[in-house]
């Protein structure tokens, strides 16, 4: 029973702390990530597809903003999917360059 009360009222409020001060820096770290004015990255990859996606499941595409880590481009699939490849890649530079054809 001593157990039980220690871990109540000990343990338990200093871990919700512990979780309200992660959750505070994350704010923190958001406000603070970019200055005042400009659009934070909307998405940034930090792995590429190992794999050409067939080109008639691609329905647009986007490039990661410039505030990520490795330039990117992030295909649109017809169903909505977001795929990261490697702008090196000819076949995504082939796509890319069809996409903007049409």
């Amino acid at each position: 029973m001593e157990t039980i009360k220690f871990l109540i009222n000990k343990v338990l409020p200093m871990a919700q702390h512990g979780i309200e001060a992660d959750i505070a820096q994350v704010k923190r770290q958001k406000a603070s990530s970019s200055p005042i004015g400009s659009d934070p990255p909307t998405a940034c990859c930090f792995t590429f597809t190992a794999r050409q996606i067939p080109r008639n499941f691609v329905k647009d595409y986007y490039y990661t903003n410039s505030m990520c880590s490795q330039p990117a481009i992030v295909f649109i699939t017809r169903k909505g999917r977001e795929i990261c490849a490697d702008t090196k890649e000819p076949w995504v530079q082939k796509y890319v360059n069809d996409l903007e054809l049409n």
